[in-house]
């Protein structure tokens, strides 16, 4: 408990001292979440379809992951801690699922390893936080829709990003996780 408490006021006392707040939009490829999904449910498919000789069945695909997050930056601005939001939907046709989509909201935090006075910086990640998976599907013998809502911990690790610009920039991200493998942007600070 003193733990969590003691982290609690660092983050609350470095978000009080930020010097710049800064919005960003991404889109990019499909998550490690999404893609594992589909592997998941391609093999049980699989599996489904050689024991009821039945190799209509197909699975939904993702359409890839939107972002969009605000950021504060520390005094020095080497640090960044902020808050994001991650929605990745996937295409249903001749799926049984008739809609699927993730839902992650993770609070951040990102080192910068170049300094503010250069237009190129170069920077990592982490973030943690929960997604939440709503999927509504079609049961085969009767033909009715059910809802499925899961809840699980979503993680992302971003290895090493590039920001180009001052106020106005641009950015790309290779990232594990919740996020797209590879995510392009716009982020906008003041």
């Amino acid at each position: 408990m003193k733990k969590i408490l003691f982290c609690s006021i660092v983050f609350a006392t470095s978000l009080y001292n930020a010097q710049k707040i800064e919005i960003s939009a991404a889109y990019g490829t499909p998550s490690l979440y999404g893609i594992s999904e589909a592997i998941t449910e391609a093999s049980g498919s699989a599996i489904i379809s050689a024991i009821t000789a039945n190799p209509t069945i197909k699975y939904p695909t993702s359409n890839g992951a939107l972002n969009v997050a605000i950021h504060r930056y520390s005094e020095n601005i080497h640090w960044r801690y902020g808050v994001e939001l991650v929605l990745e939907s996937f295409n249903e046709s001749s799926a049984i699922y008739s809609q699927q989509s993730f839902i992650s909201i993770m609070p951040k935090v990102d080192y910068f390893w170049t300094g503010s006075d250069k237009k190129l910086r170069l920077y990592s990640g982490i973030a943690a936080g929960v997604l939440l998976k709503k999927a509504e599907y079609i049961v085969a013998n009767t033909g009715t829709k059910e809802n499925a809502n899961d809840t699980f911990m979503a993680v992302n690790l971003m290895p090493i990003g590039v920001r180009y610009g001052n106020k106005l920039g641009i950015f790309l991200e290779p990232n594990i996780g919740v996020k797209s493998f590879v995510q392009a942007g716009l982020s906008l600070q003041f």
